[in-house]
């Protein structure tokens, strides 16, 4: 039997590690996915598919040092493959994603105040315009919420009355300011003091 040259095995393990590169089937295009958790899947299965195909062909170069290099272009070249097609199946389903309208989009007068993700309320003219932001429960809550639009007839929020709340943007948060404590009145005969009334 004539013997194989140590030449012709590497030229063999190389031609074996170019047939399974040909054979070697992509997997279908991330960008037929329709969501980003689509995308996210199929990125996952490409890799884990790719990965396999490689190792498979790792077994197939026998040890040939040319094979092996062939191979590792060939699987750095299809990882970044997959990558591409994954962030344009992304940038595609970002795209196709309706974007959500902001809580005061169809807002009108009379309807209750929009609530914010953080459970605070908005301020609205009753133009429609946002004005400021507020959290419920407080007095300046209890004084839009009764009024019978329930809303600011004003175009910018800013003094509403003599010691009343101020706001400039959205996420400010107005507070009603707190009136002043009532003199103290002392009785006939004293006069007021830090702690109480006192005698002259």
């Amino acid at each position: 039997m004539k013997a194989i040259s140590h030449h012709g095995m590497a030229a063999a393990a190389l031609a074996t590690c170019q047939v399974a590169s040909i054979l070697f089937l992509s997997p279908a295009p991330a960008s037929s996915a329709e969501t980003i958790m689509d995308c996210t899947n199929a990125l996952f299965e490409q890799r884990r598919a790719a990965r396999a195909d490689f190792e498979q062909q790792m077994r197939g170069c026998g040890g040939d040092r040319q094979c092996i290099a062939g191979v590792r272009s060939s699987q750095n070249a299809e990882m970044k493959r997959i990558d591409e097609a994954t962030n344009a199946c992304r940038t595609h389903a970002r795209a196709a994603t309706p974007k959500e309208p902001p809580p005061y989009a169809n807002w009108k007068p009379g309807d209750p105040p929009p609530v914010a993700k953080d459970g605070r309320r908005y301020i609205m003219a009753c133009s429609g315009k946002v004005l400021g932001m507020y959290k419920p429960g407080g007095a300046l809550a209890m004084d839009i919420e009764s009024r019978p639009g329930k809303c600011m007839p004003v175009e910018n929020w800013g003094k509403i009355g003599p010691g009343g709340p101020t706001a400039s943007s959205p996420s400010s948060t107005p507070t009603p300011s707190s009136p002043s404590p009532p003199a103290r009145v002392c009785p006939p005969g004293t006069q007021p003091g830090l702690a109480g009334c006192y005698g002259y």
